[in-house]
């Protein structure tokens, strides 16, 4: 047992790393794996270690950060802890990568790769593939790094794992970057802005924001790239990370020198070379020394021209070598040999699971993507159209009639609104009690979704108002009809982005998630009885459509969301 004083340390230790103070937390890291009373505890020692790997990585002090993480493997090791041994193994490869030895950094990630499977560890598992795609993206290899980046972007999802959707954003849009794919990279870097803002992640906002100005940098908005880069050297600044200083010095040398301000982009990348030097940043070493080479061009200096070039090519043959090549193709050919492997056990142990499929009612996309045995099913929807209803007076109707009566009312209205919904190409996602959703422009595509939506929720009030319920003879008694008042209900219906996928085990349930669905569930509960309720955004859409009527409706208090202006839709009179 340590002593509280050692126990408040390992905090403070923690506490500094976690609040971006790495200095202040190598510091107390380093007093306290050097106390004898301190390091008896072996998970404690551990975990400071990790923490002085981090922080020390953080830094661009990739050496000291690998011998670290090998100080926690040895513990790890001995203690049998899988995930502390899995963490330091994934970081001892992403340290590797970032010294350019791509050959070590794919070896450490098999390793971490291979024990993330066994224990079911998603999260650190969808670092590691997306650390590989990185290398991928170096070597370069585009095709495969947006494979890695795309299966940990789906783990990221399925676990909601905010960081790592941020990561995998920022290195998809690089990829767009690289294409002169400019609007894509943007949309990318941006997401992953916004995400790395609300955890407050300064390398992360740091890092997109330099990457926003090197788009800006190829498409010759030289201010707006300046203003980026200058931006991204503030946030690492702060927590003293020296590659992205490095990183955003170099791309400011080189807009300086489109501006033909020499002096300036020569020492900007000069400055740039000897902070990646100092962290051993091959692959920026590398780009600064192509960039200053064409500057000494430019100028007339052919020796010093020649010289950096010599170094740029002496270091890309380095990084890129045909053994790094053959190593990348070795990894990636294994990995497809384990995951067939799996897919094939995964045919035979679900074979039953596959009846039982069939009686689920999905969408047939995804029916097909399962039975096709895709392990994990979730996708993100820019733009889809979302229609909940539920039905007025239900509780109090349930509690007068029989439960089979019962039954077969919900059958008839939600068997009317099938039939609509399939006509008009949305697709019924599920029921819950006597609460009905739909969606458009889901799996299936629907030009002008917000239109077709708009026309069946209509087409849905019109035909339940003249509903009837002829129950059949075996269900029929003298006062069941007695107790049936005419049926309404309140639709409310939202526009935007979701997730949706596959959840369950043993009974398969496809499902929607995101704002936009909570927002559509507020219209909903928030309507009136014979009503549709519709948002702000949703009613943008449509105002235009001469079929469609919009009225106003009083500002009201959506939880969740705080005042909302929404509308009530008819059809034009």
């Amino acid at each position: 047992m340590q002593s509280k004083q050692l126990q408040d340390e390992k905090e403070r230790c923690e506490s500094e790393y976690n609040r971006g103070n790495y200095k202040d937390a190598i510091d107390l890291g380093l007093r306290l794996i050097q106390n004898p009373d301190f390091i008896v505890d072996k998970k404690s020692h551990s975990f400071v270690l990790n923490v002085l790997g981090n922080s020390s990585m953080l830094r661009s002090r990739f050496s000291d950060a690998i011998s670290y993480y090998d100080q926690a493997c040895q513990i790890n090791l001995e203690i049998d802890n899988k995930e502390g041994l899995a963490a330091a193994l994934g970081n001892i490869g992403l340290a590797k990568q970032n010294l350019a030895d791509f050959t070590g950094a794919l070896d450490f990630y098999e390793k971490a790769i291979a024990i993330n499977e066994q224990i079911g560890n998603k999260r650190f598992l969808a670092i590691n593939l997306g650390n590989v795609g990185i290398v991928f993206a170096r070597l370069p290899d585009y095709a495969k790094a947006l494979d890695y980046y795309e299966k940990a972007m789906k783990i990221n999802i399925e676990i909601e794992n905010e960081d790592g959707l941020a990561s995998n954003f920022g290195n998809i849009g690089l990829i767009y970057l690289d294409q002169a794919e400019y609007d894509k990279a943007l949309d990318y870097f941006q997401k992953a802005i916004a995400i790395h803002e609300t955890l407050g992640n300064k390398k992360g906002i740091g890092s997109n924001l330099g990457n926003i100005g090197n788009v800006y940098l190829l498409t010759e908005d030289y201010e707006k790239g300046l203003d980026h880069h200058f931006r991204a050297i503030a946030h690492y600044e702060v927590i003293g990370n020296m590659d992205g200083q490095a990183n955003s010095l170099g791309a400011i040398g080189s807009i300086y020198g489109k501006q033909k301000n020499y002096e300036m982009a020569i020492k900007s990348i000069q400055r740039a070379i000897e902070i990646a030097v100092e962290s051993e940043s091959l692959f920026i070493s590398m780009n600064c020394y192509y960039n200053l080479s064409e500057l000494y061009e430019e100028v007339g200096d052919h020796k010093q021209s020649l010289d950096a070039f010599k170094q740029h090519i002496a270091i890309k043959e380095r990084i890129q070598s045909d053994d790094t090549k053959r190593q990348a193709i070795l990894f990636d050919q294994k990995r497809a040999l384990e995951e067939q492997e799996k897919e094939n056990q995964l045919k035979l142990a679900r074979l039953e699971e596959q009846e039982k499929l069939l009686h689920n009612i999905l969408p047939m996309s995804i029916a097909d993507r399962l039975l096709k045995h895709e392990s994990f099913i979730a996708d993100y929807y820019t733009s889809v159209s979302i229609l909940f209803m539920d039905l007025v007076g239900f509780t109090d109707l349930s509690s007068k009639v029989k439960p089979k009566q019962l039954v077969y009312i919900l059958d008839t209205i939600f068997s009317r609104a099938d039939e609509i919904i399939d006509r008009m190409g949305l697709e019924k996602i599920k029921t819950i009690g006597d609460g009905y959703l739909a969606v458009a422009n889901l799996t299936s595509e629907v030009d002008q979704h917000q239109i077709v939506t708009a026309k069946a929720a209509l087409d849905i009030l019109s035909h339940l108002s003249t509903c009837t319920f002829d129950l059949p003879e075996e269900l029929q008694d003298e006062e069941w009809m007695q107790h049936i008042p005419p049926m309404q209900v309140r639709i409310g219906i939202h526009t935007g982005d979701v997730v949706a996928g596959i959840i369950g085990k043993n009974k398969f349930v496809f499902d929607l998630w995101g704002d936009a669905v909570n927002i559509a569930s507020r219209m909903e509960s928030t309507s009136q009885p014979g009503k549709i309720h519709v948002s702000d955004t949703f009613a943008s859409h449509i105002i235009h459509d001469s079929e469609f009527q919009l009225i106003p409706r009083e500002s009201i208090e959506i939880k969740g969301k705080g005042m909302m202006n929404t509308f009530w839709l008819e059809n034009q009179k």
